[in-house]
């Protein structure tokens, strides 16, 4: 029996095998797009990336615009600004301490686990990569892009309206999130 205790992802993974409903996790065979089924691989995940990448601008295509520029909706400036204070590499180990450990990879296909284990050989030059992306205000595209897999969620399984997207994004650009989300914080908790 998995432990429970204050993990919501085991309570969950207990609650399904309880009833049995657990997520089908298997190949998408079959789709159906208007009156076709479409059963090649190639086709299927084309028309799922296209179905979950138009979700977003479909729905903003539903927002009536604005007469107002966006920095009517600002407040006026605050005075204090935030400062992106370099990081370091115990700061970048203390992270990747932290990381979830997982199999799972991005496109990059580095999961967690590899992190983890080479985080005292890697920790001073990610240091300095991040540094150098704070000092530019320029993010890496490549970390950037996610791997995304249709999730099932109920229903008929040949609607793609039945799937829901998960992105994986790499690893390493949590751990920028992290070194980031933490300045932020600080700011926030300095300025209430």
């Amino acid at each position: 029996m998995l432990k429970v205790t204050l993990n919501i992802r085991n309570t969950w993974k207990v609650i399904n095998s309880i009833i049995n409903n657990s997520p089908s996790r298997d190949k998408i065979n079959n789709l159906k797009l208007d009156n076709l089924l479409l059963t090649d691989r190639k086709d299927i995940v084309h028309e799922l990336n296209k179905y979950f990448v138009n979700i977003g601008p479909n729905l903003s295509n539903c927002i009536p615009s604005s007469v107002n520029q966006f920095d009517y909706y600002l407040n006026s400036p605050n005075i204090k600004s935030m400062a992106l204070i370099p990081t370091d590499e115990y700061e970048i180990i203390k992270i990747i301490n932290k990381l979830k450990q997982t199999s799972s990879s991005g496109v990059d296909d580095i999961p967690s686990t590899v992190i983890k284990c080479a985080a005292k050989s890697i920790a001073k030059a990610l240091a300095l990569m991040i540094n150098n992306s704070m000092n530019f205000g320029i993010f890496p595209s490549p970390l950037k892009i996610a791997k995304i897999t249709p999730i099932f969620k109920s229903g008929s399984s040949i609607l793609m309206t039945n799937y829901r997207p998960i992105s994986i994004l790499p690893v390493l650009s949590k751990i920028y999130e992290k070194v980031i989300a933490t300045r932020l914080n600080s700011f926030l908790e300095k300025i209430k």
